[in-house]
């Protein structure tokens, strides 16, 4: 059976430069072993249409990395954020946009539950610590492992499982100083952590449409995180999917 060409949206930059990157190793590595073949797409081809970005590829995965551009959401821009990159932004919602409107599956880590929020309508907290507060530990320092286990999250329904496990709590790593605030319009909710945090979601409706908030691609050997990429491979060979 044909391997499911994923397409992962990153940062500025060459595909081959971006591939020295340990965070966009574990995106491909991720992909591999769910029985994938990643393909990076890189942020400076924004103003080509989604059409011929996304020609051959079969699922999306919008990853992590800097932060959404608080003017997309009406965010205070005088709390601290940075590494905004607009190119992204607007790549980002464009191919969010067509996936939506083609029924085509994708997933979301990070800042990407982040950049579907508010592709969708809904507000993101500039600065957790600033205006959520300090209860947990989101944001995890660089010099630990990225598996380090930061915090757990309830999953009130894990639909992206082939299981009758309706609820569950997972211990997951966390590397991020925005989150969520207010859903967009057709984002159901999953799962919090423990300060109120969504940490979960999934697109109304839409064949395969999920997003986390930690880094399922360094958790692989964990089944809900694992689970994740696993599904999305299906959904791109098969369709097999639950929606709410």
């Amino acid at each position: 059976m044909k391997r499911p060409i994923i397409g992962i949206t990153t940062r500025l930059g060459s595909s081959e430069r971006l591939m020295e990157y340990p965070a966009m190793q574990a995106y491909f590595r991720a992909v591999q072993l769910a029985g994938g073949e990643p393909r990076i797409l890189p942020a400076n081809l924004y103003n080509q249409m989604p059409e011929k970005i996304l020609a051959g590829v079969d699922g999306l995965l919008f990853s992590g990395g800097g932060d959404v551009s608080p003017a997309l959401y009406g965010g205070d821009s005088r709390l601290p954020h940075d590494d905004v990159i607009h190119e992204r932004d607007e790549l980002e919602i464009k191919l969010l946009e067509f996936a939506i409107q083609n029924s085509m599956p994708f997933i979301g880590i990070c800042r990407g539950i982040q950049l579907i929020n508010v592709a969708l309508g809904g507000t993101l907290y500039v600065d957790i610590p600033s205006q959520l507060g300090g209860i947990i530990p989101h944001s995890t320092p660089d010099t630990l492992p990225a598996s380090h286990p930061a915090h757990t999250v309830s999953l009130n329904s894990i639909p992206w499982l082939n299981t009758s496990s309706t609820e569950k709590q997972v211990v997951v790593n966390s590397r991020h100083h925005q989150g969520i605030q207010s859903p967009g319009k057709n984002l159901v909710i999953l799962g919090y952590a423990s300060d109120g945090l969504i940490e979960a979601a999934q697109i109304a409706g839409h064949p395969y449409g999920f997003a986390v908030q930690w880094h399922p691609e360094n958790l692989v050997e964990e089944p809900v995180s694992r689970g994740l990429f696993n599904a999305l491979i299906e959904a791109c060979q098969d369709g097999r999917y639950n929606t709410p």
